[in-house]
């Protein structure tokens, strides 16, 4: 499958998230504590989409379930057990390994169907969809992953001088 697109869409991100990193001493703490919800709602959300890639390339049902993602508790356990700068290098590390997965994926396996369980942008669960897992990908792509960009490229610029 083709993976440019995901790979850009994750380098963008990644941008943003290290912009805020390198801001960090000067957000104020509202500020800093949406950074943190930011992104350890992103990295439960892109838990999901793994948690999809390995079972499509080891042709189980596949499901891209989003709504760990707003678990509140889920989301204070990885803030209390990870720093900023430790969940930035799990960006990194859980992009690579999805653009990678994607990349390696036969065309056999991009018409798989997978479930998605997403969420709008409030935070509340979407209905249901089933699309393959190409279209599945291609979401995360066009909106889940620009979402939260611009969620984390707006902290960044959140500075207080």
């Amino acid at each position: 499958m083709d993976s440019v697109p995901l790979e850009a869409a994750y380098a963008f991100r990644t941008a943003a998230a290290e912009a805020v990193g390198d801001a960090w001493e000067k957000l104020d703490p509202d500020d800093r504590a949406a950074a943190d919800t930011a992104l350890t709602r992103t990295l439960l959300a892109d838990r999901a989409l793994a948690a999809a890639a390995r079972d499509v390339l080891a042709g189980h049902a596949a499901v891209v379930d989003c709504r760990a993602a707003v678990d509140e508790a889920a989301v204070a356990a990885l803030c209390a057990s990870t720093s900023y700068q430790e969940r930035i290098a799990r960006l990194r590390t859980d992009a690579g390994w999805l653009v990678e997965t994607v990349t390696s994926t036969p065309d056999s396996l991009a018409a798989t169907p997978v479930a998605l369980h997403l969420l709008d942008s409030t935070g509340r669960p979407l209905p249901e969809r089933h699309l393959p897992w190409r279209e599945a990908v291609r979401v995360m792509v066009t909106d889940h992953i620009p979402r939260s960009t611009s969620r984390l490229a707006a902290l960044s610029g959140a500075v207080r001088v």
